[in-house]
């Protein structure tokens, strides 16, 4: 992949995980659909990677978890699509493979202060919601 194309590839799933929209990409001329979390370097390759959660794939023996690690250089396409999602209850914010992460989704219970209910928005955001009483 070229750098123009990879820079795409890039802001497209960071437009993905702050608006928490659904992807499809193309690995090998097979398409995949994505719910993408976070993205980074590979703590071990430093290479840009996407972590998301895989809607197309059954859990067995060759593919234990939907969550998944994707390359954005082997990434040939990449489309938005017109689904959301809301964060899944497993998700931890951080994972062992990426370090640095340049973009994240804020996890469900993520600094949850009492009264408060957490925005599920990209890391960047602080704000919170009053619950009324």
């Amino acid at each position: 992949m070229n750098s123009p194309q990879k820079g795409s590839v890039f802001r497209t799933v960071n437009t993905a995980i702050a608006g928490q929209q659904v992807v499809q990409i193309r690995l090998k001329n097979t398409w995949r659909t994505v719910e993408p979390y976070l993205v980074g370097l590979h703590r071990v390759t430093q290479e840009l990677i996407l972590y998301g959660y895989c809607r197309d794939i059954v859990p067995g023996c060759t593919t234990p978890s939907r969550w998944e690690i994707f390359y954005l250089n082997k990434i040939d396409s990449i489309e938005l699509t017109s689904y959301f999602f809301l964060p899944h209850i497993d998700y931890k914010g951080v994972t062992e493979d990426v370090q640095p992460v340049y973009c994240r989704l804020k996890p469900l219970f993520d600094d949850v202060t009492p009264g408060h209910w957490p925005v599920r928005a990209p890391h960047c955001s602080t704000q919170k919601i009053r619950l009324s009483k």
